[in-house]
């Protein structure tokens, strides 16, 4: 008969991905004969020392990443506490975690990186797990993620969640500079171009599009600017501008997947736009993944010959 330890240390296990340390069996009466009677039976498996799964659960990824940082030996981080909190850039997934130097333990299909800068405040938990900071998460991707724009699209996105702002992120960096940490130049690359008074990007693309915008000399662009009329009224919320004359539109649907309803609806705000005198330009995902480089040209030649704005200038309402 299951005593009411055995049912919270049950409970524990479901938590924990089917894992649990020999401190908590402890500490919730386990004695060291009764946890080795459980090894020894198969009933329990050791997956490092002091750390066993219960053979009721399968062994996952999660299952590994539990045993790594359970027991306040490391936490959940970089592109895998990205995906935990549900940010949306295109990054490479796998399970990754991050130790205290000198702890290093490896388990198949884990990611491990090593830190001697382990502080409380770069760590919190969420669905059981320890994990880096929304701030913390974000910085240490930019050590491992060549692209400046997808460390942008990651501040969007954890922006729009309202998870962080601008002054978290900035309070996060000024602090890892100073300790020469790992990804600080690019983060700082990413924060230096985004605007205060900014909205965050719509999509992950739109990032991509202006970085490729950006590096053939041309200023880089306004995002999600909404173009409104001498009366106020908002005609569109565009994906990129200049402070020219000249508006981007991104399309994320092909031609085909668009509603006939939308595509019309769509087409009037375009005629609008060009009735104010702006020049627009309209792109497809299909086109941009067939030739990246002949959008940035046409983007390129465009802001080169575009004509002076005849309306006010970016707007952040």
């Amino acid at each position: 008969m299951a005593t009411g330890s055995d049912v919270r240390l049950l409970t524990l296990f479901r938590t924990q991905a089917g894992v649990v340390t020999r401190r908590q069996a402890q500490a919730l009466g386990y004695t060291d004969r009764q946890i080795s009677r459980r090894l020894a039976s198969g009933q329990w498996i050791q997956m490092r020392r002091g750390v066993y799964r219960h053979a009721l659960f399968d062994d996952t990824d999660e299952a590994r990443v539990f045993a790594l940082v359970l027991g306040g030996r490391g936490y959940v981080s970089h592109r895998h506490a990205a995906s935990n909190y549900g940010l949306d850039p295109d990054l490479k997934r796998w399970p990754e975690v991050t130790l205290r130097r000198g702890t290093h333990n490896e388990l198949p299909g884990v990611l491990v990186h090593e830190t001697t800068q382990f502080r409380a405040q770069d760590i919190t938990a969420l669905n059981g797990l320890p994990i880096s900071t929304v701030e913390r998460t974000i910085m240490d991707v930019a050590a491992v993620e060549r692209h400046v724009w997808k460390i942008m699209a990651l501040i969007d996105s954890a922006r729009e969640a309202a998870l962080t702002d601008l002054t978290k992120l900035g309070d996060c960096l000024e602090h890892h500079a100073r300790q020469g940490r790992d990804g600080t130049v690019r983060f700082r690359q990413a924060l230096e171009l985004i605007r205060p008074d900014e909205r965050p990007a719509a999509s992950p693309w739109s990032r991509e599009v202006a970085a490729g915008v950006h590096a053939t000399g041309l200023p880089y662009p306004h995002l999600e600017e909404e173009i409104r009329t001498s009366d106020g009224d908002v005609v569109a919320q565009v994906d990129l501008s200049f402070d020219s004359a000249l508006l981007i539109l991104l399309d994320g649907f092909n031609f085909h997947g668009k509603r006939r309803a939308q595509t019309n609806k769509d087409r009037l705000q375009r005629q609008r736009l060009r009735s104010m005198g702006f020049e627009v330009l309209e792109f497809t995902r299909d086109r941009w993944t067939e030739n990246p480089g002949a959008v940035i040209s046409e983007i390129f030649g465009a802001a080169m010959s575009a004509r002076p704005r005849q309306v006010a200038g970016p707007s952040a309402t």
